[in-house]
């Protein structure tokens, strides 16, 4: 199981460099199915692959001119800000069983019935929205404290995931900075380098001693994967990456819901 494991892991980077999501998508689920690895853990283990092959692949798009500085940076800072808090609160407090009223549920299957909603939600809003490619419109205070707003719950919620949170961003960059999709990605990149390296830093600070060999084996397929991605982006066109990208993630959010409802 390890081998396909391995490959799905290369499949992750790819995506990642291709659509600007995706990598923890796949990231998780394979640490947890496959390499047995409980989710809370994984999750953090995901933020610090995820973040460096996202830095990587950031770099080759901020090459192509396909990055927005100032959207990324409005986003950005306060999705940190949202990173920190969580994972170094909320998760940390999150009891082994979360008891609802009606309902107690296991907290590793909420984390994972959780991120499927959360990746459903984000896919039907990339297929809902069929409208031409604009460029880019001059923006307002108002614009970039609305970004700044957006940025901080999809940090908090990502992070609580261990996702970089490129299929949450990119819809995001998307319908409320007006971005293009391939600027959207680019910029979703630098993003998720950025609140995946902190969640991860945080999540260090509590466990200093992680699989280290584990990690840099996972992280350098993921990488190589991330590099093919940015070289393929560059001949799809945004107009078929953009429902590409909703049908990935409706397909992985399903499967995930499936195997929970089915018993895990």
């Amino acid at each position: 199981m390890e081998v396909v494991g391995y490959l799905l892991l290369l499949a992750a980077g790819l995506s990642l460099g291709l659509i600007g999501g995706g990598g923890a998508i796949l990231t998780v689920p394979i640490l947890v199915y496959l390499f047995r690895i409980p989710p809370v853990q994984a999750t953090g283990f995901s933020l610090g692959v995820v973040g460096l092959a996202a830095l990587s692949s950031c770099v080759g798009h901020l090459r192509q001119g396909l990055v927005s500085v100032r959207v990324g940076g409005w986003f950005a800072l306060p999705s940190v800000l949202g990173v920190f808090l969580v994972r170094n609160y909320v998760v940390p407090a999150l009891p082994e069983t979360l008891s609802f009223g009606f309902a107690s549920v296991a907290r590793d299957r909420f984390i994972l019935v959780l991120f499927a909603l959360v990746m459903l939600a984000a896919a039907l809003s990339m297929l809902r929205r069929g409208d031409p490619e604009v460029a880019p419109q001059p923006s307002t205070l108002t614009d970039d404290l609305k970004i700044a707003g957006v940025g901080f719950l999809v940090g908090g919620l990502a992070s609580f995931l261990g996702a970089g949170g490129g299929f949450m961003i990119v819809p995001a960059l998307v319908a409320f900075a007006r971005l293009p999709m391939k600027t959207a990605i680019g910029t979703s990149l630098g993003v998720i380098a950025v609140q995946s390296l902190v969640g991860f830093g945080v999540d260090l600070a509590r466990h200093p001693n992680p699989p280290w060999v584990f990690l840099a084996a996972v992280s350098t397929i993921v990488l190589v994967g991330s590099f093919v991605g940015v070289r393929l982006g560059r001949r799809v066109p945004g107009s078929t990456l953009k429902p590409a990208f909703g049908w990935f993630v409706l397909v992985l959010g399903t499967l995930i819901v499936a195997k929970e409802a089915l018993g895990g």
